[in-house]
């Protein structure tokens, strides 16, 4: 492509790694592209870090930008603005970029530098959305208003789920500037790792450990399961606050040789992973106010690699999901989820039968396919 990208986004930083996220997926993209890009990553929660990673004249650098001060989240936020602002001045300043900010902050910082002269294509990437972002009514005013302008001046909306496509439509955005982008993988890039017979009796769950994702219905539940099933196995990819609660409830379960904690990985060991597993579990608790607009990037990969998706919640996704049979929508409750995973393990033509419904919702969804149109020249003048 002959344009050179920006993409800034916030994300979970541990050293000098961050967890990938809807960002990375267009990188990703990128690099596969040979395209010229400078993608930021600013600090999530902890700290005011920020990675860069570049790509120009065919070579890719990083670089880590960090304050050991804390002066506050509103502060830290600003210092990222100034950090943005001048790191993508610095990289177009021969040529305009195509700015693609995820999320109404980093968008706003797109305008900024677009009303510099820095930025040709102003495309504002909505990964996710709440009416109650904030338990601050203040800052809940105050993200809704930029979120308001960065909408009415992005060139592009994409957005990441149907929900919040619709969402987009009613504020007032011409529908030929929204783009549904879903947090889906490459098929091509995966395809390979795709095995012929899967083994259903490995079961995997991916997340931060939090109170946002039912770890612990999930582990009860193989518990329950291991009584007729001795050989399931649950891989848990993920860190959290909540990892030695976890620890301490397979241990009182005496599940250590049935459920393994595996910590966090990068997007490319998690397909790994995937490849020698048989069912996905998408367990919300619908806790996290933003999670009815959401897209689940863990069952898009599952999908991608021909796992049933076993999901709760009340997330788009789900829905998704459901109708095009690719797995089981299920409550949030123990109950529901070992007659759902039971089901699989017992029906091996229901099984299958659902592993190519996933394999087919995985192409349909092909993130590839769909920057390839997004980002066409045509489609951004």
């Amino acid at each position: 492509m002959r344009n050179k990208f920006v993409v800034v986004t916030h994300a979970v930083l541990s050293g000098s790694e961050d967890i990938a996220g809807p960002a990375h997926n267009i990188v990703s993209y990128l690099d596969r592209k040979k395209t010229e890009y400078l993608f930021i990553r600013h600090s999530l929660f902890a700290g005011d870090q920020t990675l860069l990673s570049s790509r120009k004249g065919g070579k890719v650098s990083s670089s880590r930008l960090n304050s050991s001060l804390r002066f506050g989240e509103i502060v830290n936020r600003v210092s990222e603005g100034y950090r943005t602002v001048k790191s993508v001045s610095q990289f177009s300043k021969k040529r305009p970029s195509v700015y693609i900010g995820i999320d109404p902050l980093n968008s706003f910082w797109g305008l900024v530098l677009k009303k510099m002269g820095k930025v040709s294509t102003l495309i504002s990437f909505t990964v996710d959305y709440s009416p109650n972002r904030f338990q601050s009514r203040l800052l809940n005013k105050i993200y809704h208003l930029i979120d308001r302008v960065t909408l009415r001046f992005s060139d592009k909306a994409w957005v990441v789920s149907k929900r919040i496509y619709d969402l987009r439509l009613a504020q007032g955005k011409n529908p030929n500037d929204i783009v549904l982008v879903p947090n889906a993988p490459s098929v091509s890039e995966v395809k390979s790792l795709i095995k012929k017979k899967a083994d259903s009796m490995n079961i995997i769950t991916i997340g931060t450990i939090s109170s946002a994702i039912n770890f612990k219905v999930v582990v009860d539940s193989i518990g329950e399961v291991r009584k007729r099933f001795p050989n399931v196995k649950l891989t848990i990819i993920g860190q959290g606050q909540g990892m030695m609660d976890l620890k301490k409830e397979i241990e009182r379960l005496g599940l250590t040789q049935n459920v393994f904690l595996v910590g966090s990985k990068t997007h490319d060991e998690v397909f790994k992973i995937l490849s020698s597993q048989g069912i996905g579990i998408a367990m919300y608790t619908d806790d996290a106010p933003w999670s009815y607009y959401s897209d689940s990037m863990k069952a898009r990969d599952y999908l991608a690699l021909g796992l049933p998706v076993i999901i709760s919640g009340n997330i788009g996704t789900a829905d998704e999901i459901k109708n095009e049979k690719a797995g089981i929508l299920i409550k949030n409750e123990k109950e529901d989820l070992v007659k759902a995973i039971e089901r699989l393990l017992k029906d091996s033509t229901y099984y299958e039968e659902l592993r190519e419904n996933a394999l087919r919702l995985a192409r349909e969804n092909d993130i590839e396919k769909i920057l390839d149109k997004a980002l066409r020249e045509e489609s951004l003048q």
